[in-house]
């Protein structure tokens, strides 16, 4: 079906939205009271499905609807960020933090990176609720700030000639034209502070894999300079 959607049968495209469109009302819910109507949060949060739907990779060890929350939360986000401050509830924070707090612990006793669906099992919550609250708790991060785990650097030295202003606008242009999954890396790498194991476990791939994405996309990013 998702192979079907991607090559542009809009049947399967529709059949997938509406198959996932209590995930985006859920999601739109939580942002409800913040100056945005209903529908066009409904409008932002399936334009996030979509993206989700065109980007995933069926072969990936993860369900779509997981894949799709960061998606579909972050066209809600962008849109709030951009017309006004965005407000987390206090339930979200708490159910972050105690997330953080388990995370470290199993990390400490197991030296593991824990998948998403393991750590919302411990904390009796589903996966969506879960990367809500990780991803409330960490600020949105600029081009020059530094990355987290991983190879060092900032993403504007990190590109070959990217050394200026106007170089990082143009940066800015070239990561939306990477492909979805290479996006969604970069802009958890470098926008979000996220480390390698941490994306690996909400998208369910190896930090390997989360590696190899990274460095292909930013050598496509040198290549484009």
């Amino acid at each position: 079906m998702v192979n079907r959607a991607q090559t542009g049968d809009d049947a399967a495209c529709e059949t997938l939205v509406e198959a996932n469109i209590a995930l985006v009302k859920s999601i739109v819910r939580r942002f409800l009271g913040r100056g945005c109507e209903y529908d066009d949060l409904l409008q932002l949060g399936s334009m996030g499905l979509y993206k989700a739907i065109m980007g995933f990779d069926p072969s990936m060890d993860t369900q779509l609807s997981t894949y799709a929350v960061p998606f579909i939360m972050g066209e809600i986000r962008r849109f709030l960020r951009d017309n006004g401050a965005i407000k987390v509830s206090r339930s979200v924070k708490q159910l972050g933090i105690r997330a953080q707090a388990v995370l470290n612990r199993i990390r400490l006793e197991s030296e593991k990176e824990p998948t998403i669906d393991q750590l919302a099992s411990v904390l009796e919550v589903s996966a969506d609720e879960l990367l809500m609250a990780l991803d409330a708790l960490r600020p949105v991060r600029s081009l020059d700030a530094p990355v987290e785990g991983g190879e060092q650097g900032l993403l504007y030295t990190m590109v070959e000639g990217a050394g200026d202003g106007t170089k990082t606008f143009e940066i800015r242009d070239m990561i939306e034209r990477l492909d979805e999954r290479e996006r969604v890396v970069i802009v958890m790498r470098y926008f979000r502070g996220i480390t390698q194991g941490e994306i690996a476990g909400m998208l369910s791939l190896s930090q390997a894999q989360v590696s190899r994405i990274e460095a292909k996309a930013l050598k496509q990013l040198r290549e484009a300079m």
